[in-house]
Order: structure tokens, then C-alpha cells, then sequence
């Protein structure tokens, strides 16, 4: 979906979250806006929902890629 188009049903409409929408992982739930790489070190994710189907893709910022 980073490409702009939904890969399940070929939909433009694409939202994406730097955060998880109102998601908190305290309370059991498996969506994390970042991945712990170490002590003080974490890769922040990026949500990808289709607006016509609700397909969800997560991807790691391009930026903290190089940190993995």
C-alpha cells in the first residue's frame, strides 16, 4: 500500500497513520506505534488502512529501517 493503491482490492483511497488511531497496547491489543531495538533505540511504524476494504499493512518508517 506504500505504493498508493490497495493490494487486496486496487483502491486509491488509502489512510495513513503515523500513530495507532486510538490504540493502546496496555490494554492487550497488537498494534504499536514503535519496536524497542535496544535500551534507547526504536523503530516507529507506520499504519497503511484501506478506506474501501479495510485492509491494514504496517511498515516500518523508512528513516529506522537503517536502525534494524
Amino acid at each position: 500500500m506504500k505504493n498508493g493503491n490497495c493490494p487486496k482490492c486496487e483502491s486509491a483511497d488509502i489512510a495513513i497513520f503515523k500513530k495507532s488511531p486510538g490504540i493502546s497496547a496496555r490494554h492487550g491489543n497488537m498494534l504499536f506505534e514503535h519496536i524497542p531495538l535496544g535500551l534507547m533505540k526504536s523503530a516507529k511504524i507506520q499504519h497503511y488502512v484501506c478506506r474501501k476494504c479495510g485492509f491494514l499493512e504496517h511498515y516500518i518508517k523508512d528513516e529506522d529501517i537503517k536502525k534494524l
